[in-house]
């Protein structure tokens, strides 16, 4: 039997040898490559993901008190968001979403760390 590229008669001692090295030497690189892999899985796995890929869009932070102040003191969206780094599609539903929940809790004017120790007194009681 001769193998096609590597033209090796198998059917002498010296053929059979090579190869058996050439499949040991096979056998081991797929053994590395799937060890490598499950290393890689498990660590991505630890750091959040399954893939190692973010899940969805970074979230883009931003001053939305700032923003609002901005907004209230007549600058426009575009302007604010430009200033920001923000789309002005994407500031228009923050605080838009910034201005319920400040609605829902009463606080017309005071900052999200009032909002934050506000609530906390409120679980306690």
């Amino acid at each position: 039997m001769f193998t096609l590229r590597e033209a090796i008669d198998t059917s002498t001692p010296m053929g059979e040898a090579m190869f058996t090295v050439i499949s040991v030497i096979a056998q081991l690189e797929s053994r590395l490559i799937s060890e490598r892999t499950t290393v890689a899985m498990a660590y991505t796995r630890v750091h959040g993901t399954r893939t190692g890929r973010s899940i969805g869009r970074p979230r883009i932070v931003f001053d939305r008190e700032r923003a609002a102040a901005m907004h209230n003191a007549g600058i426009s969206y575009r302007r604010i968001a430009r200033e920001l780094g923000v789309s002005p599609p994407k500031l228009h539903a923050a605080l838009k979403q910034y201005r319920d929940r400040r609605s829902q809790t009463g606080a017309a004017g005071e900052s999200d760390s009032a909002l934050v120790e506000k609530a906390g007194q409120e679980v306690s009681q």
